[in-house]
């Protein structure tokens, strides 16, 4: 059959193979190895952001995009997850973020902001139109009072 010169299947079960090995290591990465059996449909709104972080990890990136990664997910598991974010990023994976929920983002960022000097924070245009949705008495506690001209 004509089809099978295009593949090695001694290559393609070894691919599998290590494919099934480093799954089931990043599931334990990740903290989800009390679940390796379970349906994802199964697993808490928090545990599927962390299942989507792992598979993103499979193709070895540099550079991870994420947009909202927190919305719907419970405080406790927002902490875990953004554990999870720090630690591969001590990894050297660079992640750009989108996220509503600013008050845990400079508060991840703050954190790592001190242990690390290669973190960038980019707000479009003017910082104020991202961060409009924050509440006054956090705006006042961490960046100040809004600009009159804004």
């Amino acid at each position: 059959v004509l089809w099978r010169n295009f593949f090695k299947f001694g290559e393609v079960k070894k691919f599998q193979a290590n494919s099934i090995l480093k799954a089931k290591e990043l599931i334990n990465q990740i903290g989800l190895s009390d679940h390796i059996n379970s349906s994802a449909k199964n697993l808490s709104g928090g545990q599927k952001k962390l299942l989507e972080i792992s598979r993103a990890l499979m193709t070895n990136p540099k550079l991870i995009l994420l947009d909202e990664p927190t919305a719907g997910v419970s405080p406790p598991m927002c902490t875990i997850l953004m554990e999870v974010i720090q630690n591969l990023r001590k990894k050297g994976i660079t992640f750009v973020i989108i996220e509503h929920d600013m008050e845990m983002i400079l508060k991840t960022i703050a954190q790592y902001a001190l242990e690390h000097s290669d973190v960038a924070i980019f707000f479009p245009v003017h910082p104020w139109q991202l961060i409009y949705l924050a509440s006054q008495d956090f705006l006042d506690e961490h960046l100040g009072s809004i600009p009159e001209e804004l």
